[in-house]
């Protein structure tokens, strides 16, 4: 017995250009059609789009810091010191105490490497934990968003890391221009994820990203080890504010 043939796009009631050997279906059958139709799809989406929770790890790196201020002043005034000197000089304030970071480590003993040859120098220096904390973030995107939102995340702290060695990779006479191309490639990656997070519900992520970006461009034109140092902990820092 030969199988019917339905053309869902001719109703009963507009048999013109009907093709030979296809039958037409009636008007609520076509409507039944659309509607299993409809329901597929908006099945597909609720599989595809949805509220996804993005998990933002917990982060911890050490500090080698300067003083321990009580106002900010005395601490920006001091940090102008240890930028000229090479360090980073961001001001961090914990409980109300102004800490001059000058550079900061994946690993607590690079950080005491460092700090045992700064006291050995005669320094007054401590280390001091940088922690942010781990975030659930709800987010009503798609998976492939949501990939993206951890790509941000993960050129976030490539950037991080990058700077710290290419501040060390300074100190020990590499050349400006050739730093300058390696951050250029860096701006470039961060800029593409910021454009496909262009969405509003992502304005946290690509707020933090600007204000990376924006930093990266200065250090580009003017590098120096200072500003690569200053560059690796506020990106490091801007995770938490995710």
């Amino acid at each position: 017995m030969e199988r019917r043939k339905y053309d869902y796009s001719y109703y009963a009631y507009n048999k013109k250009s009907k093709p030979k050997g296809v039958l037409t279906k009636s008007l609520a059958a076509t409507f039944v059609f659309a509607a299993v139709i409809t329901v597929a799809v908006l099945v597909y989406l609720s599989l595809t789009i949805g509220r996804l929770t993005v998990i933002i790890e917990a982060q911890k790196c050490y500090a080698v810091s300067f003083g321990g201020f009580s106002t900010t002043e005395k601490a920006e005034s001091y940090a102008k010191i240890i930028a000229n000197r090479g360090g980073a000089g961001y001001i961090v304030n914990s409980d109300n105490v102004f800490y001059v970071v000058a550079c900061i480590y994946l690993e607590n003993s690079d950080a005491q490497s460092v700090y045992k040859n700064l006291t050995e120098e005669g320094e007054d220096v401590s280390i001091i934990a940088l922690e942010t904390s781990l975030q659930n973030i709800e987010l009503k995107c798609s998976v492939k968003e949501a990939e993206t939102f951890h790509a941000g995340i993960a050129s976030i702290k490539e950037s991080f890391v990058l700077c710290n060695k290419l501040a060390a990779d300074l100190d020990r006479g590499q050349d400006k221009n050739e730093v300058a191309v390696q951050l250029s490639e860096s701006y470039d990656k961060l800029l593409e994820i910021k454009e496909k997070l262009s969405d509003e519900k992502f304005e946290r992520i690509t707020k933090q990203i600007s204000k990376l970006l924006d930093n990266i461009n200065k250090v580009v034109s003017n590098v120096s080890s200072s500003s690569l140092r200053f560059v690796a902990v506020s990106a490091f820092l801007s995770i938490g504010e995710i």
